[in-house]
Order: structure tokens, then sequence, then C-alpha cells
């Protein structure tokens, strides 16, 4: 365990556990979903493959995808980076606002970003529109992640410039099988 705090910043708790000899399904998802993601997220890839393994180039290996997730709550965000501990090809950095997020994504710009909808201080919306202020994530792939899966939920998100949206309880194969897809792209940045 490994808890770092900052007065007017926050603490943060990073918990490690050995991985189990079967990873089971974290999150409940829903089969059938009434509001498929945005985009079409082609077919899985293996959670065992490396960056190398991804690579048509002859094995010069491929960075990881950085992936910023912004999540206020805690379980969510472990449970959320418990089922992506598999994907050699995904790297996962967790804020828990969006103030954090924008420091973060400062100091390393990532590949990829998953918002949740309701944060402290500021919405998802409100925390994408400033990290498109940042010239590196311009054109970043966005994912609202949200419990609010309304019809109009979806279509506001699509509208504010997000690529998908994610429902709550997460479809994890949906989400892996998405970010697997990015990372196989090839054009991750450089960390």
């Amino acid at each position: 365990m490994d808890i770092r705090s900052q007065p007017g910043a926050g603490t943060r708790v990073n918990i490690i556990l050995p991985l189990a000899a079967r990873t089971p399904s974290l999150i409940d998802s829903a089969p059938d979903s009434a509001y498929p993601p945005l985009s079409d997220p082609g077919s899985p890839l293996e959670p065992t493959m490396s960056p190398t393994d991804l690579n048509s180039d002859g094995g010069k290996g491929l960075c990881p995808l950085h992936v910023l997730y912004v999540e206020d709550n805690r379980i969510n965000a472990m449970l959320f980076e418990e089922a992506l501990r598999p994907y050699a090809q995904i790297d996962l950095a967790i804020a828990e606002d969006g103030q954090m997020a924008l420091s973060m994504a400062r100091e390393r710009a990532p590949d990829v970003l998953v918002l949740d909808a309701h944060l402290p201080g500021m919405s998802g919306f409100e925390v994408l529109e400033a990290l498109r202020t940042l010239p590196e994530l311009a054109d970043a792939p966005a994912f609202m992640c949200s419990a609010d899966a309304m019809p109009d939920d979806v279509a506001r998100a699509q509208a504010a410039g997000f690529t998908g949206y994610w429902t709550k309880p997460i479809d994890i194969v949906a989400v892996t099988t998405e970010l697997c897809r990015l990372a196989a792209r090839g054009d991750n940045a450089a960390p």
C-alpha cells in the first residue's frame, strides 16, 4: 500500500494485490446494452499480448496506450484498474477530479481520456473542455463513463465531442476491446 497526501490537493492511495489465478468479471455488465458505444470496437485482443506482439513493424515495439481515467469514486477506479491490469498494452493513470486530471495531463499527455460525468468541482463535460485546450489532447479519443444512460445523455456526450459512452456498470469486455483496438493502432504517444 502506498499513501500520498498533499494539503489542499487530496490523498492518493494505491493498493497492489496479487493477481488471481483466474481473473473474474470485476464489474457487472449488461450483455445487450441498449446504448452501445459510439464507435465500433472491432475484435478483442488477448490480455497477455505485449506491446511488441501488437506491432507489425518487425518487433520494434510500441509504447503502451496511456489512458487517463478521471473518477472520484475510489471503488470504481480500483475495479477499472484491476480489470485493465492483464493488458500490457494499456497504461492506466487515475485522477480523482478535474484539477488533478489537468495537472497529470500537463505532466504526461494521455492517448485516451475516460471521464466520469459527475466529478467534484467540474463535470466530466467541463473536464473534457479544459483538457481539449492542451494541444496534445485536442483530438485524443474521449469516453464518457456514467450511470446516466438515457438517450439524451448519450447524445449530449456525442455533441460535446466524446468518442464513446460507457454506461455503468461498465461492460469490461467492450471497454477492454476498444482500448486494445486503440493500442493496436500504433500511434501511441511517447512516454
